[in-house]
């Protein structure tokens, strides 16, 4: 992967990634913590009930009302709440979707951009984060959705690569190297798609060096 900057994501989804941006397990539905000057501000695009999420791990079981009108309202005024600060210090919120997050699919993540963005506000690309398990029958096509539908947006920063495996009835990040037909896959998508010459993000050394 050489056409864009390779980033390693950080373990428990915190910390910071030099030239990136810091993760944060802070939930944007609620309350985001202050960004320092010049900042991106990663967090998992936005959950209400804290017993079905582990951000620190990336998981997020199915919870209907983060989809619905409240789910998504919440979203905006953790937003709204969390702007001024992004502004006073000259930052941005960047938000990585989830299957099991108020921004769910590639769908709903194309609205929640076209209708009246909040500003400073920006989308990181995880097509495996997005998937779950009765999507892996069609796995291609929906990977091909994901870029498809977010590929050319400007306020989609970056993506994240990694393979995808059924774990505990769910779907994880797993290394690319591990999974040759996957990583052909998904790397040929994001090759193909604007994508290519923003940042890349992978879940495991090796294949930041692949």
């Amino acid at each position: 992967m050489t056409t864009a900057t390779t980033h390693l994501l950080p373990t428990n989804n915190t910390g910071d990634v030099r030239g990136f941006g810091r993760f944060t397990t802070d939930n944007p539905a609620e309350l985001i913590r202050a960004a320092d000057t010049s900042e991106r501000l990663v967090a998992w695009a936005g959950w209400l009930d804290d017993a079905k999420a582990d951000p620190s791990q990336g998981r997020f079981d199915p919870d209907f009302h983060a989809w619905s009108p409240a789910g998504w309202q919440a979203l905006r005024d953790g937003i709204a709440a969390a702007i001024p600060s992004l502004r006073t210090h000259d930052a941005t919120l960047c938000l990585r979707p989830h299957a099991g997050c108020v921004l769910s699919d590639p769908q709903g993540c194309l609205n929640f951009l076209r209708d009246d963005p909040p500003e400073r506000v920006e989308l990181l690309l995880d097509p495996v984060a997005m998937l779950t398990p009765m999507m892996m029958d069609k796995v291609e096509d929906h990977l091909a959705r994901a870029f498809e539908a977010l590929g050319d947006q400007p306020a989609v920063i970056g993506c994240v690569l990694a393979a995808a495996v059924e774990t505990d009835g769910r779907v994880a990040h797993a290394p690319l190297v591990d999974y040759a037909e996957f990583a052909q896959l998904i790397t040929g998508l994001w090759k193909a798609s604007p994508l290519a010459d923003r940042p890349v993000l992978v879940t495991d050394p090796r294949d930041a060096s692949a």
